[in-house]
């Protein structure tokens, strides 16, 4: 895919993103159901209309898909290339109006990302990047802090519906949270991610996430100055994820 294509693609994202931020504005159907497999895991309306939409725009693209809510959607066995979404980050803030949520698309070559957008609700911000072009929010350059000592710095963690409450696990956690000055949970990891890009914390860490609940965060961090250790769970989709501004060791 050559560069121009990438850039049309991340143009594509930034308005479908924004589309399905007003929808997610004008929608007062807030109603939502528990997953009978993962009792800490909920779907709304709104999760499936938000795809509805993307889907609308990114199949005619023809390049693989998957998404949270339907899996892989469409893949296409002569393109290294995919796009990772997810319609809506954060769904139990978006019905409680408890806090921010967003719109994430990703477009990656493997396990590569090439560029992310997100759109961020209700703020209506739309935030993109990638390592070869750079990151923005609203078209003005983000950059990660300089912060590199772990006491001075924020971390951004959270409990994801998959993880496990086990002492081993807790453990781990506590032991990587206790070393920061403060530690921050949001209930979006792609927005908790996106305040490293913008400088507003140093790291994120979080056991048990999902691939498109971070994909597209990942690559804007990256274009932002920032880096990302990935380690696979569960065939490359459910995940361990430390990201930081660059200065700041997992250790």
């Amino acid at each position: 895919m050559d560069n121009i294509k990438i850039l049309q693609y991340i143009d594509l994202s930034k308005s479908i993103c924004l589309e399905a931020l007003n929808y997610l504005d004008q929608n007062s159907d807030l109603s939502f159901d528990i997953d009978c497999k993962n009792p800490r895991e909920i779907k709304s309306k709104a999760d499936h209309k938000s795809e509805e939409i993307i889907l609308e725009h990114l199949k005619k693209t023809n390049i693989s898909i998957l998404s949270e809510e339907s899996g892989k959607v469409l893949t296409n066995k002569d393109s290294e290339y995919r796009f990772i979404i997810d319609p809506l980050d954060g769904t139990v803030n978006y019905t409680r109006g408890f806090g921010l949520s967003s719109v994430s698309i990703a477009s990656y070559k493997g396990d590569n990302p090439i560029f992310g957008t997100l759109g961020v609700f209700p703020s209506m911000d739309i935030a993109w990047g990638g390592r070869e072009y750079g990151a923005f929010l609203n078209d003005k350059e983000i950059k990660v802090s300089k912060i590199s000592n772990k006491s001075e710095a924020l971390i951004c963690s959270g409990f994801p519906s998959r993880y496990e409450f086990d002492s081993q696990n807790m453990d781990e956690l506590f032991s990587i949270l206790a070393q920061y000055l403060k530690v921050r949970m949001i209930g979006s990891a792609s927005y908790s991610i996106l305040q490293i890009a913008m400088g507003n914390a140093e790291a994120y860490f979080e056991k048990g996430i999902m691939l498109w609940d971070v994909a597209a965060s990942l690559a804007i961090l990256e274009g932002a100055g920032g880096k990302f250790e990935v380690e696979n769970l569960d065939n490359g989709v459910q995940l361990e994820v430390f990201a930081n501004n660059g200065l700041i060791d997992r250790k």
